[in-house]
């Protein structure tokens, strides 16, 4: 009758929409932590300490790691335009995802309403299967007495295969539009 539309959450597409969104999301942090000044204490502290001589005292040394915070001033262009281009890449897996996210729910909700549809129509088949069949053998039953003739009898013959054939292409339809569902949901039912 109904499914949770969280099941969609384990479909492929879903998921690699989802990771692509994760991956530009990553990338858009990385290229906004590129503004940020850069440090380097460790090189630059060990460069000092091992060539401290009598004319280099330990305050210079702190002086010189202390004012090796470098922005790099010739490449904040680069940096913007990057910047920019990791979050136009952002916007559009987020567009993506969205997108295959209504495209999964419309798919899974589309095949669940044919197979309803369908097996409404198939059980109404039945139905009239049941009712043709009872007028059959109640048709040979008067060609038997005599009372009608053999025309009428292979007509009524030729309805009950006719309906015969619609149930088996209804039943087709049914089972056709359940492998539509399973793959819908990724096969998880």
């Amino acid at each position: 009758e109904e499914i949770s539309s969280e099941i969609i959450t384990s479909r492929p597409d879903y998921l690699a929409s989802q990771k692509m969104l994760e991956k530009a999301g990553i990338d858009v942090r990385v290229a906004k932590k590129e503004f940020l000044p850069s440090i380097n204490i460790l090189g630059l502290l060990a460069f000092t300490v091992t060539n401290l001589n009598k004319t280099m005292s330990w305050e210079s040394a702190v002086a010189g790691v202390g004012g090796s915070a470098m922005l790099p001033l010739f490449t904040g262009g680069s940096r913007i335009a990057n910047f920019k281009i990791n979050k136009n890449k952002y916007e559009q897996s987020l567009l993506t995802y969205h997108k295959t996210n209504l495209t999964a729910i419309q798919e899974v909700n589309d095949s669940l309403s044919n197979l309803k549809l369908d097996n409404e129509k198939y059980v109404k088949n039945l139905e009239t299967l049941g009712m043709e069949e009872k007028d059959f053998k109640f048709s040979e039953y008067k060609y038997n007495e005599g009372t009608i003739s053999k025309l009428d009898l292979l007509q009524r013959k030729e309805a009950l295969l006719v309906m015969q054939q619609l149930v088996a292409s209804s039943q087709t339809d049914c089972l056709v539009n359940q492998i539509s569902l399973y793959k819908a949901v990724a096969g998880n039912l």
